[in-house]
Parts: structure tokens; C-alpha cells; sequence
């Protein structure tokens, strides 16, 4: 079959999700279905496109209408977690008398400001993809207007802003604040990782694709989901040791793309990476593609060699 061909088929595909999309629309299991049949005919078809080292540009045509079909599934939460969307609560600090009041006041008062943001009433129904910097701006602001030591932190693709892995896109921004000597991570947009588009794991191996958002690996075992829910939950978590590895090593993972595993022969989704690796990545002393080849982080570039 001509490529031109294969291009016409996986339009169909295409079009089959979006009328799926019409007629199922609280069904997410048809729809996951229909996107992991076209994530498998893409890898697959992806080497006739792969001429000469370089792809062709209809192949990328095809990889533009993939991430417009994704975005149709972002109604779709990885979790069943439901914040309180009442938000008529008074935003004085005068009455908190432990941490944990002080931490529950900053999120209630960030949260609220994301309503605000949007226009909405219920914060369930915000998608706060890309607006991770504004709201922790907004979130490091107020502590400093406490007089609470905080800091304002981006993350990169592989914990490198100098490798640009993503052209510029793809960093996240959170904050660490100090409270009566111990730190705590402030995350109120954590939940853009948590919904069906980008987390499905036949994603990862496809050329011109990074790999499945953090939320995909952050879900697959106990320890790393059990700080994913409280995270969700309550937008906060201390900055402790085990949290350190398991908050990070959600995004180390979701940088590698099919090539890692690949090469390294590991389905596995863990990182050898410590807690005291990660504070040396997010201090600029250290960043994973010192540890890892650089062709198997961020964008993919060429094809799996199943499929050559």
C-alpha cells in the first residue's frame, strides 16, 4: 500500500473516534479503544514515511490530527477525585493556628483564584492545562505577601532547560514553601496530568510524540498514586524523601519516549534515580540526559525497530 493510502485509512480511524466521540460521550472505554487501535496502526505505518533518516511531511499531517483527536479526551479523568467547589469562604489567615491550616488556606485561596480565572463554578470542570506558571506565580506571591518563604520552581524536560527536548514546551511550575523549618510542595494544577488524552501507554513508540503525561505512570503503583491522590486532593504534600521520588519520578518517566525502552529493554516504568538526584535536578546541578541517551528523551525521532 502507498503511503497516500495509509494516510486515507487512518483519516477514517480518525473520523470513527470523533462520531464515537458524538455518540458515546460518557463512555471512555469505547473511545480509549478506538485510540489505541489508531496508536498501533500509526507506529505501524510510520517507517513508509521514514525516508532517508527524515519524515515525510504528510506523515506529520497525520501526527497534527492525532493530537486534535486526543484533545476530545481530556473530559475524561484518570481519577474519581471531586474537589469542594464552594468557594464562599472567608480568606483570612487570622484564624489558623497550625501548618495544616496554613496550607489548606493557601490552596482554598489558589483554587478560588482559578475559578475566578475561568469564569467557572465548579472547579471540576477546569482544564488547567498550561496554566501551571500563572497559578504557582500566584500561589508564591501570596506566601511571599505572609511573609512565608517560598520558591518558585520549573521543572524542564529532562530537568534540562538548555536541551529544549520540546521546543520550548512541556515545563511544569509548582512551589516549595518553608513552614516552621519544613518544606512542602504546593501543586494546584497537578490535574492536567489526570485525564485520558496523553495517558494512554500505546502513546509511547510513535514518532513525533513524547511519551504518556506523568499521570499514566503515577497511577501504576501503589506508593506513587497514593501521592498522586493526596496531591490531587488537597494540592499540597510534604517535600519528604519518599514523596521527592515518587513526585519526580512520575515526570522523569513521561519524558523517555519508545526508544528507551527499546534500547534498555525495560517495561518496568520505574527510575533508579534518588530523591537527593532529583534535588540535584531541580537545583541545576544535575538533569537526566547526563544519565540517559538524549535520543531516547522528549520528542521521537525515529522509528521503533519492531516496526522497520
Amino acid at each position: 500500500m502507498e503511503p497516500y493510502n495509509y494516510i486515507e485509512v487512518c483519516l477514517e480511524k480518525f473520523s470513527r473516534l470523533k462520531m464515537n466521540f458524538e455518540r458515546y460521550q460518557n463512555q471512555s472505554s469505547i473511545l480509549s479503544s478506538n485510540m489505541i487501535e489508531i496508536y498501533e496502526f500509526i507506529k505501524g505505518i510510520c517507517p513508509y514515511f521514514f525516508v532517508n533518516g527524515k519524515i515525510d511531511s504528510s506523515y506529520q499531517f497525520l501526527i497534527n490530527e492525532l493530537i486534535l483527536c486526543e484533545s476530545l479526551l481530556r473530559k475524561f479523568p484518570l481519577t474519581n477525585i471531586k474537589l469542594d467547589s464552594n468557594f464562599d469562604l472567608d480568606d483570612s489567615f487570622d484564624t489558623c493556628s497550625s501548618v495544616k491550616e496554613i496550607l489548606d488556606k493557601i490552596v482554598y485561596i489558589a483554587r478560588k483564584f482559578i475559578v475566578d480565572s475561568n469564569s467557572y463554578c465548579n472547579i471540576n470542570d477546569i482544564d488547567l492545562t498550561n496554566n501551571c506558571k500563572i497559578v504557582s506565580t500566584f500561589i508564591n506571591n501570596l506566601c511571599n505577601s505572609l511573609g512565608i518563604k517560598s520558591r518558585l520552581v520549573k521543572i524542564s524536560p529532562g530537568f534540562s532547560e538548555e536541551a529544549n527536548l520540546l521546543d520550548g514546551h512541556g515545563y511544569h511550575y509548582f512551589v516549595i514553601v518553608t513552614i516552621n523549618n519544613k518544606e512542602y510542595l504546593i501543586d494546584c494544577t497537578y490535574s492536567q496530568f489526570f485525564n485520558l488524552s496523553q495517558n494512554i501507554l500505546q502513546r509511547i513508540g510513535i514518532v513525533g510524540l513524547v511519551s504518556c503525561n506523568p499521570g499514566t505512570f503515577m497511577i501504576m503503583n501503589n506508593s506513587r498514586m497514593q501521592l498522586a491522590y493526596q496531591l490531587l486532593q488537597n494540592g499540597c504534600i510534604e517535600f519528604n524523601q519518599e514523596n521527592i521520588k515518587n513526585y519526580f519520578d512520575g515526570f522523569a518517566l513521561s519524558y523517555r519516549n519508545g526508544l528507551y525502552y527499546e534500547q534498555n529493554k525495560d517495561n518496568k516504568y520505574t527510575t533508579n534515580y534518588t530523591y537527593i538526584d532529583y534535588l540535584n535536578f531541580i537545583n541545576g546541578q544535575d538533569n537526566q540526559i547526563n544519565h540517559e541517551s538524549i535520543e531516547t528523551l522528549g520528542i521521537q525521532k525515529r522509528p521503533l525497530s519492531y516496526h522497520m
